[in-house]
């Protein structure tokens, strides 16, 4: 069982995890139970980073139409 979040820490996304195992068969020297904690770092690839900036020139065309038709008698 283990419950999982994606977020953000200023500009770096961060996956926390936390699980728990509990094992019905185990070898005589290893712990029945398990709790597992673990913080990773996600790193954008290239095609989100390329969405991104997709997005951004868009929003920036946008800005940009709207700019020009209140300037516009």
């Amino acid at each position: 069982m283990g419950v999982s979040k994606i977020t953000h820490i200023a500009e770096q996304p961060l996956n926390f995890q936390i699980e728990y195992y509990h094992n019905v068969e185990n070898p005589r020297l290893s712990g029945r139970e398990q709790l597992r904690l673990s913080v990773v770092a996600l790193w954008p690839t290239a095609a989100a980073m390329a969405d991104r900036k997709k997005e951004e020139m868009a929003k920036a065309k946008e800005a940009e139409q709207r700019r020009r038709q209140g300037s516009s008698p």
